[in-house]
């Protein structure tokens, strides 16, 4: 529109009526060649639509609800878990709504699940430990979470992936590179070692084995 605009005003009309196209061409060529490229660009720019989640339109999701089961707590059941699930459906720009239910401290989550399946009741989402998660695959209950993961609509970017210690997302990888599950909680063991106490022992450094501990 503005290489137009220059244009029609450029050409003006001559005294015999014809139209004037040398200064035309003369403003033309004083454009900047960076100029022209950029309202050439801009004019044949064309909206990318958003890719899909899988294959399935963002719309669909509307509405989806999903049924989520969870064990571990054990003094106020449900209150922590619940508040991560209301804040989702309150959040969530794709309008899913999550169903939690508590479980509670199951000592056998495995045997939990296969009794509630062989009844018909069959979760979207649960959380378990690593061990039990891998037998939930290895046994047909779950699925490999490796094309949700790769999405380019609803996945992990390779850079959020990478914010995770490789000791934690790790274990979740079964050979041939099956992911049957992600790491929600983790919880590591330290050794914590009080110089100052160690020193008014007798001890210079710390100790470099078990054994010297």
């Amino acid at each position: 529109m503005l290489a137009a605009a220059l244009v029609l005003t450029a050409c003006d009309s001559a005294p015999d009526g014809r139209v004037n196209t040398e200064s035309a061409d003369g403003l033309v060529k004083t454009i900047h060649p960076a100029t022209l490229t950029a309202i050439s660009a801009a004019a044949g720019e064309k909206t990318t639509p958003e890719p899909d989640p899988l294959g399935i339109p963002w719309s669909d999701l509307n509405g989806l609800e999903i049924t989520f089961w969870y064990i571990w707590d054990l003094d106020e059941p449900g209150i922590g878990m619940n508040a991560i699930v209301d804040r989702f459906n309150l959040e969530n720009e794709w309008g899913i709504r999550v169903t939690p239910h508590d479980h509670g401290l199951t000592h056998d989550p495995m045997e939990s699940i296969e009794t509630a399946i062989n009844e018909g009741l069959v979760p979207n989402v649960m959380v378990s430990d690593a061990p039990v998660i891998s037998s939930w695959y290895q046994a047909g209950i779950t699925i490999d979470l490796t094309p949700y993961l790769s999405d380019p609509a609803a996945g992990m970017p390779i850079k959020e992936q990478n914010d995770y210690y490789s000791g934690i997302f790790e274990p979740f990888i079964l050979p041939d590179d099956i992911r049957p599950g992600l790491p929600f909680t983790q919880s590591i063991q330290v050794l914590y070692y009080n110089q100052t106490w160690a020193a008014e022992l007798g001890f210079s450094q710390a100790p470099g084995s078990s054994s010297q501990l």
